[in-house]
């Protein structure tokens, strides 16, 4: 428990040291030409940089924790080769990709082709979902899950402070897993992540003075598909039959919050004719805002709404329990799709 204070202590005072240094010396970056006729989710005047910050902290710790191997601190065994640097190599794609699309505003067919890409690094160092006994249906099923995330991150990083709250509660439920299962190692890079999110929303809550950019989102929603495929996926027996329902639990629980806001924009927008792709003032915290809440008190209420529904996963994973559950879990989300539409009535024109 000490070392991961220490881990969490030092990775915040990094990451908030990281920031404002950005904040004060970067003030251009990520700053884009958007068109007049594209929504756009951020104001100009504030650098989308935030992403670096993960980064930068991320290597800092994977190049400790490798040091450590190396000094045999920790057994080699406590080393997963393939897992390791699938994610090294996994999430460095995922942070080139959104800085790319944070300094240029590529196509979204192109960010589209770097989060497949990012799929297939895993899936070729092995790192796969299994869902079923097929190797070609679990690999597509890994990279389809990994380009969903991605995307998922990305979209709910429409307000301040909600991207960076929302992940630290799921890397929270997370760390309650790796303790459990005395997953050491993987906790501390886990850990760090808490703390390199937590620095950085002292400058990103409301109200914010700078974002995470997709530099940031993107590299974010890799690293939370790798840990969630072995922490997550990992409930299937060898009796259960070919496809087991009971492997859905965990991962629709803990992603709540970003599953039903892109799942719930994805559907209206298409209603719409619109592009899914495309930026909005259209997601489930701008409606929860036009119905009378504040900012803050929207992200704060979806905050909660996903740390509760981790804890009731965490606490009630047991199969007698999901189908409960389950049911609680499709009810909220058209509760949230009645919201959404009742939010309609107060939209203002102009947005």
């Amino acid at each position: 428990m000490l070392s991961f204070v220490l881990v969490i202590s030092i990775s915040f005072l990094i990451s908030t040291s990281v920031n404002w240094i950005l904040l004060n010396y970067s003030i251009n970056l990520g700053n884009r030409d958007i068109s007049e006729k594209e929504e756009i989710r951020w104001q100009k005047l504030k650098p989308s940089c935030g992403g670096l910050s993960f980064y930068i902290i991320f290597l800092i710790f994977y190049a400790i924790f490798s040091s450590l191997i190396l000094a045999n601190v920790f057994p080699n065994d406590s080393f997963d080769f393939y897992r390791d640097v699938s994610l090294l190599s996994a999430a460095s794609i995922g942070f080139f990709i959104g800085l790319i699309d944070d300094a240029r505003n590529t196509n979204p067919l192109l960010k589209l082709l770097g989060q497949i890409i990012c799929g297939v690094t895993l899936v070729c160092f092995n790192q796969i979902i299994p869902i079923s006994p097929s190797l070609f249906w679990n690999s597509f099923f890994t990279i389809l899950w990994v380009v969903f995330l991605m995307n998922s991150i990305n979209l709910l990083d429409n307000m301040d402070g909600l991207t960076a709250s929302i992940s630290i509660s799921i890397l929270i439920g997370f760390a309650i897993i790796f303790v459990i299962k005395n997953y050491t190692i993987s906790n501390i890079i886990t850990i760090s992540m808490i703390g390199a999110l937590l620095g950085f929303l002292i400058f990103n809550w409301y109200p914010s003075r700078m974002y995470m950019g997709d530099s940031g989102s993107q590299f974010i929603g890799i690293v939370l598909a790798h840990i969630s495929m072995f922490t997550l996926w990992q409930n299937r027996t060898a009796d259960g039959g070919y496809f087991q329902l009971n492997q859905f639990f965990l991962p629709l629980l803990f992603f709540t919050i970003p599953i039903f806001d892109t799942t719930t924009v994805i559907i209206h927008r298409l209603l719409r004719k619109q592009s899914p792709f495309v930026g909005g003032k259209d997601h489930i915290s701008h409606h929860l805002v036009f119905l009378g809440l504040k900012d803050w008190q929207a992200v704060s209420l979806l905050l909660i709404i996903n740390m509760i529904i981790i804890i009731i996963g965490l606490k009630w994973n047991e199969p007698q329990f999901h189908g409960c559950i389950l049911v609680l879990w499709i009810a909220s989300f058209l509760i949230f799709q009645y919201v959404y539409i009742k939010a309609k009535a107060f939209i203002p024109k102009h947005s």
